[in-house]
């Protein structure tokens, strides 16, 4: 339909992270046992608004009618730098195949209390996710062309990426450990 379509996850084409992708699927640092990120802000207090007309507007993450909350917010770029590292390498000629995860279990919600001027927030101000991937494990092995490969040995392990989002303590801020 002549219609392009891009989802801005700024870590994407970010060249660091395409680096550790890379790295990662290239075996330079062995299988990736475990993936924890977090994405801490201190916004308890809401944006002054000109108006009180453009509130929701100005302050359109705390309203569930912008935001789908903390998880599209902030996790979907965290969400999708595990889906870079955990992806298989393409095989020649192929694309990368994304690896889903087998298992979530998360929870969160309004538990801080909010100022005076956050009362119609109606999105979480917390988030604790824990994603289990089953990934296949690879070890280093000589490849058929004679050259040393990290290749699949035909058995799986469980990868955990467990995923923090708080609005009251910017601590750690948005970051990512693999």
């Amino acid at each position: 339909r002549k219609r392009v379509f891009q989802v801005g996850h700024q870590r994407h084409y970010s060249k660091l992270y395409r680096a550790v992708r890379d790295m990662v699927q290239g075996g330079r640092i062995g299988n990736v046992t475990a993936i924890r990120a977090q994405w801490n802000r201190n916004d308890q207090v809401a944006r002054p608004s000109p108006d009180p007309k453009l509130e929701r507007l100005v302050n359109w993450r705390l309203y569930s009618e912008y935001s789908g909350g903390l998880m599209t917010e902030f996790a979907s770029h965290q969400i999708d730098v595990a889906n870079m590292v955990l992806a298989m390498p393409p095989e020649p000629g192929q694309p990368r195949r994304i690896l889903f995860p087998e298992s979530v279990c998360g929870m969160g919600g309004m538990d801080y209390p909010r100022s005076k001027r956050q009362k119609g927030r109606d999105t979480s101000d917390n988030v604790h996710v824990i994603y289990s991937f089953r990934v296949p494990f690879r070890e280093r092995q000589k490849g058929p062309d004679g050259k040393w490969a990290f290749l699949p040995t035909g058995e799986t392990y469980l990868v955990r990426f467990v995923y923090m989002s708080i609005m009251t303590n910017e601590l750690l801020g948005p970051s990512e450990m693999i």
